[in-house]
Parts: C-alpha cells; structure tokens; sequence
C-alpha cells in the first residue's frame, strides 16, 4: 500500500502538469521558423534566446561530437554523476546489509530507519534548494559532497542505535536530498533552453 498508492496519485496528478514555459517557448519558434513567421520568431526571440540554426538538430551526437561549453559541461557532469550513483548505492542499499550482518538490527528495524529518513528527507530536496538560491548551487553541492566522507567514517564506528540512527539520518540526507535538490536545479540552469531536455535526459541516467 504505501508503494502502490502514491504511484496511483502521481499517474493522476500528471494529468493536471502543464507543459514547462520553456518547452512551449521552444515549440513555438520551431513552429514559427517553419511557417516563415520571421517577425514572430524576433518576438520570440526577445523572451528566451535560442539558436536558431541549431534547433532542429538536439541529438547526443551533437552534444559530445561538438566541442565547445556545452559538451565540456555534460562530459564533466557525466561524470560527477556516475560517482554520486556510486555513493547513493553505497549508502541507500548497502547500508541494509551492513546493519543487518555486522550491527545486529532486524531487516523491519532497518527499513523504518530508510522509511523515516526518506519521509523526512522530501524536505531536504527543498532546503537544498532554498540553499541553493542562497549560497550558490556549487556551494552547497560541494558541501553536501565533502559531508559524505566523514559521515560514513563516522557511521563505521558507531554501535549504539540512536547514533547509527542520527549519523545514517545526515548521510541520507547529503546524498539524497541537498544534493539532488541542488544537483537537479544546476543541471538544469547549465544548459541552453534548446539542448536542457536532452542533456538532462541523459545525465538523469545513470
């Protein structure tokens, strides 16, 4: 029940998301470039900038075959992504095993601690990115990066429940929450209107 109903909410909820600003922004000049509408396109234009010579071309070979910023940014990203993928295994699954096989705790013992921590952890995703506008998204990124070290040497120490249970709660949270709540937005705000879609498409992934 508390898997399938809130997938049940979201398939309903979806019915009622608009289109992002920018994506029907996009869709327009495309629209308005084919139908030769140039004094519609210059209007458009003047909201969101977009390249109009490359606008019909938004594939994967064109963002790595092409140098310049654009492939440098999703190279670099690619990767600090796979590493993260790395740590969120190493923190969200693993962490059962080794609660269960070296700490003694019971598997219903170890999934409330996930269970709480990711109930509390949908209000990270938002402070992270209150952080975010505030201090910057590379900031709180390498915050919530240099966190996960020490927490998890930490973690390898304790022995006692509510310390294990306080410590996991900080590690769930620099991996999961301030940093997808920062690391969306920055992905994001990285990319040109034209190729955001595809890049994030791509770096969603991993």
């Amino acid at each position: 029940m508390f898997g399938v109903i809130p997938i049940i909410v979201v398939i309903v909820g979806r019915y009622w998301v608009k289109e992002s600003e920018r994506f029907e922004h996009l869709q327009s000049v495309k629209a308005a470039k084919k139908a030769g509408q140039t004094e519609k396109v210059e209007k458009l234009l003047s909201k969101y900038d977009v390249n109009i010579s490359e606008i019909d071309k938004v594939t994967l070979k064109q963002l790595f075959l092409t140098p310049g910023e654009i492939r440098r940014r999703l190279v670099l990203l690619t990767i600090i992504w796979l590493f993260y993928g790395v740590s969120f295994v190493a923190t969200n699954i693993y962490i059962t095993y080794w609660l269960t096989q070296y700490q003694g705790w019971t598997s219903s013992a170890v999934s409330e601690l996930l269970f709480v921590s990711a109930g509390i952890g949908f209000f990270f995703y938002i402070i992270g990115g209150a952080l975010g506008e505030k201090w910057g998204r590379k900031r709180v990124l390498v915050a919530s990066g240099i966190l996960v070290g020490p927490l998890n040497l930490l973690f390898l120490f304790l022995h006692t429940p509510v310390a294990i249970a306080v410590v996991y709660f900080c590690i769930y949270q620099v991996t999961n929450g301030t940093w997808s709540g920062t690391g969306y937005a920055y992905m994001a705000e990285c990319f040109p209107t034209r190729v955001r879609g595809t890049a994030i498409g791509w770096l969603g992934s991993p």
